[in-house]
């Protein structure tokens, strides 16, 4: 029987955060890594997934049914915009899920909606700021290609015009996902604000170029290979993505 000290001061069970190596050595700015670390961001991540590969096969079911409706919800009026904020807030969940398993913790699927007890207010700016810089791109896109003349002439104008936006589309499209991808992470753990956390996400995105297309690649060439099995391997592809996202900011924003 152990003797209870009636002087000792109070204390309380209190939940810590999910530590893991983003606790220490972060890097506002980023760093600068080798190209090959995008392909590193891949197999990481499929080693943190198979190491609780049920939990994760679920979180990610679950992201893709929210995926798909609010993908949905967007062909409602003034609920497209819906799926885009919240998109951050979700993503945020798999961020911390990571961080927990990599801290030493099992994952659980609730982790997933993390992203709405913590930090959602500058979450979700994130995933509005980012809806409203997609609709103002996507208005010089018109206007600077000339397809709302081309839509309202009829399709007599010309194929130039398509030609030159669709041009204008693959150089836009990297910096817009740019803006956002990392974002969720640095607002997250690091109470970075979502302008400053989408100006980082762009700046290293920009700086590492040559490992983000590395990463880009491998990530198609796994869900294209996950496709083949009528589509099963996505059950593991795609959670593997999803925690990429974290690998990838460890990474670029954390000392190793």
């Amino acid at each position: 029987m152990s003797a209870v000290n009636p002087y000792a001061p109070p204390s309380s069970k209190v939940q810590d955060e999910p530590t893991g190596r983003d606790s220490h050595g972060f890097h506002p700015q980023g760093r600068k890594v080798d190209p090959i670390r995008g392909v590193k961001w891949i197999t990481e991540a499929f080693s943190m997934v198979f190491a609780q590969l049920g939990t994760w096969m679920l979180i990610g079911l679950v992201m893709f049914v929210m995926m798909f409706v609010l993908f949905t919800l967007g062909n409602v009026q003034l609920l497209g915009m819906l799926r885009t904020v919240l998109m951050p807030v979700f993503l945020a969940g798999v961020i911390y899920a990571a961080a927990r398993q990599e801290g030493g913790e099992r994952v659980r699927v609730g982790d997933l909606f993390a992203g709405f007890r913590e930090k959602f207010a500058p979450l979700a700016l994130v995933g509005l700021l980012w809806s409203f810089i997609g609709i103002v791109a996507s208005q010089v896109l018109l206007e600077l290609t000339g397809i709302k003349s081309f839509m309202a002439w009829g399709p007599g104008v010309g194929l130039g015009l398509i030609l030159l936006a669709f041009l204008f589309l693959l150089l836009l499209a990297p910096s817009f996902y740019a803006l956002m991808w990392l974002a969720p992470a640095l607002v997250l753990r690091h109470d970075l604000s979502p302008v400053e956390a989408m100006k980082n996400s762009f700046r290293i995105t920009l700086r590492n170029s040559r490992a983000v297309i590395h990463y880009v690649v491998v990530g198609a060439i796994v869900m294209l290979i996950a496709l083949i099995p009528f589509g099963l391997g996505l059950l593991i592809a795609f959670p593997v993505l999803l925690v990429s996202l974290y690998t990838a900011y460890r990474d670029l924003f954390i000392e190793p």
